[in-house]
């Protein structure tokens, strides 16, 4: 029964609900649209060193030197402010600033793509941008070189300005550049899995990694299965050896070693209904190919994420407050409600999960699919609430 699904191309769930889900949706579909960025914060991002990010296709190979200005094609959304207070901002993509209080961009600033700001901003050092320029207000700085056009709605002071296309003086909107306005209902992703999966068929309990002491392992194949909790003092190991959907109805809080190792193509999807604790090494991936590790958190708690390797994995955690006990290396991408790091921010963004290979498209109900250009949650699941406080970014 789980042929389609181990190929790549069946839906999330094996028996969706027709009252919540508006056809059988693969998770890669989700992936693509959730994880569209390097880096999104539904409310600020606050760092007081240097944002870099860089992104390869890990299909193609490993990431190269991350000083590459050839790397590119990881993107920057922010809903609210960006709050840097010393470094810089090197984005290999574009970027995008929704809040409306004065930005001031401490070193120089180094935009691959295009450039969105809703507010004014002050740079002292120079600033590059690959592509266009949308500056809803002041723009003052040292050089300031656009690529392609700028289009501006307030005044610039820079010295000097070079734009090697058209200027252009009108309002400029910025529209909130993450997908904060209707986000994953996880829990009821969850609540299916735990009445429908194949727990049965390898024997899995679902008990079996909840309050763990001392070290466990636990091989999953093809398949969808659900858990309790993920928890426990000591080691805990999850080899994936295939296409592989795990649902936890309760917390992941691990002290010690918890690890998800990946054999050949594996690929996982972990929806968490509670909160993402981590007390010591976590590591949900590998990071010469992030893009088959996608976390999502339900919790509001804060996440976070420490260890000399770095974060791997894709996370969803639109709740949640992302933090880091002094620096931030990620291999793959963060979706979450604010970002707080005291050091820096070094993202490598696995361009391949906005493309991953679903097959085609599911019919719904009533024997549609949905348009290709039409690349919002709700299109293809009806798993969606507004968030608790209807954040859309504080331009919307």
């Amino acid at each position: 029964p789980n042929a389609e699904f181990c190929e790549g191309s069946g839906p999330i769930l094996k028996h969706p609900d027709a009252q919540r889900i508006v056809r059988p949706t693969c998770a890669g579909d989700v992936a693509e649209i959730v994880f569209a960025n390097a880096l999104c914060t539904c409310e600020d991002a606050r760092l007081a060193g240097y944002l870099r990010t860089r992104g390869f296709d890990s299909r193609d190979g490993p990431l190269g030197d991350d000083d590459d200005p050839g790397s590119g094609g990881a993107p920057v959304g922010i809903n609210g402010d960006y709050l840097p207070s010393a470094g810089f901002t090197d984005v290999g993509g574009s970027m995008a600033v929704g809040g409306l209080t004065g930005l001031t961009f401490i070193g120089y600033l180094k935009i691959a793509g295009d450039l969105r700001l809703a507010a004014d901003a002050l740079v002292p050092g120079y600033t590059r941008v690959g592509r266009d320029a949308w500056l809803a207000g002041d723009f003052t700085g040292g050089p300031l070189r656009v690529d392609r056009d700028l289009h501006q709605g307030g005044s610039i002071f820079a010295l000097p300005l070079l734009v090697a296309g058209q200027t252009n003086q009108a309002a400029v909107a910025i529209d909130p550049p993450c997908p904060c306005g209707d986000i994953l209902d996880l829990p009821g992703l969850i609540d299916n899995t735990r009445r429908d999966n194949d727990n049965a068929i390898i024997g899995l309990d679902p008990g079996e990694l909840r309050q763990v002491v001392g070290s466990v392992s636990r091989t999953l194949p093809c398949g969808r299965y659900y858990v309790d909790e993920i928890s426990g003092i000591g080691e805990i190991e999850v080899v994936i050896t295939g296409r592989v959907v795990l649902t936890v109805g309760g917390p992941v809080a691990a002290a010690g070693n918890l690890q998800f190792r990946f054999e050949g193509d594996a690929e996982l999807d972990l929806f968490i209904d509670g909160d993402l604790g981590l007390i010591g090494n976590a590591r949900f991936g590998d990071p010469a190919r992030p893009s088959a590790s996608r976390v999502y958190v339900a919790g509001a708690s804060d996440i976070v994420l420490v260890g000399a390797a770095g974060f791997v994995g894709n996370l969803y955690a639109p709740n949640a407050a992302v933090t880091a006990p002094g620096y931030l290396r990620a291999h793959g991408s963060i979706f979450a409600r604010s970002l707080n790091v005291p050091g820096y921010v070094n993202i490598a963004y696995d361009r391949s999960i906005t493309d991953l290979d679903c097959g085609d498209e599911q019919p719904g109900p009533d024997g549609e699919r949905p348009p290709p250009e039409d690349r919002s949650i709700a299109t293809h699941m009806r798993l969606l609430r507004p968030p608790p406080d209807a954040r859309t970014g504080r331009d919307a």
